[in-house]
């Protein structure tokens, strides 16, 4: 499960629910803007976030990997939450 927040308001609403996944072993990505806001209107922020969701999907629904060398510790993670490592 993607988890995302990009206030700390916001971030502390969520914390409980992403502590208690992960503590149950799930798997679960936070992804936390820290200078963004409840609605994204930041294009950059925009535009990161909805990167992260297509990786995210692309990788879970379909078991493909981006050849960004910047997301190779992303892909890792995740491969670790799928059982791979």
């Amino acid at each position: 499960m993607l988890v995302s927040a990009a206030d700390p308001f916001h971030l502390l609403g969520l914390w409980d629910f992403y502590a208690a996944l992960r503590y149950q072993g799930k798997a679960v990505e936070l992804e936390f803007i820290r200078s963004g806001a409840h609605n994204l209107t930041q294009p950059l922020h925009r535009i990161a976030h909805q990167e992260l969701i297509v990786d995210w999907c692309d990788f879970w629904l379909n078991g493909n990997e981006g050849s960004d060398p910047g997301k190779v510790d992303q892909y890792r993670r995740w491969r670790t939450m799928r059982g791979d490592d």
